[in-house]
């Protein structure tokens, strides 16, 4: 991998210097095949040689849902993840279905959206597919050998389109399953730049990200929820329903 930090390097306009470059070569722990990397140092090549236009810069964020119209409460929880990610940390937010994990998520973006350069919103059942799919977006299409490794998707991501910059936030919705390719992505991507994921697992901990547990909606919590929801029913319906 030093040799291809150092192909990268010198032929890449990153923002990320050389020192940069080869300790996220060395972090990586690639487990791409030779051939894999020769290809991939080759297609470096190749793109350095034709326009700087083939990189999109126009796009800075990635498949964000739609603003959030009706969200209530949880300013706190809004609140601590931000100082959890100036902070540096990595977080899952976990708890059973429904209580809302997306949507904290999909607010957190909405109100803090201006603080990063870059956000990918990215859905885990997807994820692979995902990253081949920004690379391309993102003018990197040309460096994509063959079946990638999540190893090598995930190290041209984070070096040609994150370029080193803690000002990318990725947002990993959903994870079901701890399979080997969410793994490789959350110990690759979790120190070099932003993350936080949805999730009903727990024991992230284990896998170096913050945890926070999600709650259920208060009482209060309920019924501002469902005045906003269902602004033609009355005080004592809303009370039932929450």
């Amino acid at each position: 991998m030093d040799g291809l930090a150092k192909s990268m390097d010198s032929r890449l306009n990153t923002k990320a210097d050389k020192d940069e470059m080869d300790g996220l070569a060395k972090s990586m722990n690639t487990k791409a095949d030779k051939d894999e990397i020769h290809e991939l140092s080759n297609k470096v090549d190749q793109l350095s040689m034709e326009s700087k236009s083939l990189k999109d810069t126009t796009k800075t964020h990635w498949n964000l849902p739609d603003p959030v119209s009706i969200f209530f409460g949880r300013e706190n929880l809004i609140k601590s993840i931000h100082l959890k990610l100036q902070q540096n940390q990595a977080i899952a937010l976990s708890e059973m279905g429904g209580v809302g994990k997306t949507q904290t998520a999909a607010k957190f973006v909405q109100i803090h959206k201006d603080e990063y350069q870059k956000i990918f919103w990215i859905s885990a059942v997807s994820l692979k597919k995902s990253l081949n799919e920004i690379l391309c977006a993102f003018g990197c299409k040309q460096l994509i050998p063959d079946e990638p490794s999540m190893e090598t998707l995930t190290f041209i991501f984070l070096s040609k389109i994150c370029e080193g910059s803690k000002k990318s936030l990725v947002l990993l919705d959903d994870v079901t399953e701890v399979t080997k390719d969410v793994t490789s992505f959350i110990r690759n991507v979790k120190e070099k730049i932003n993350l936080l994921l949805t999730s009903q697992l727990k024991d992230w901990e284990d896998y170096g990200l913050f945890q926070i547990a999600v709650p259920c909606f208060h009482e209060q919590e309920s019924i501002g929820f469902l005045q906003n929801e269902l602004s033609s029913a009355n005080q004592h319906e809303i009370s039932i329903l929450a």
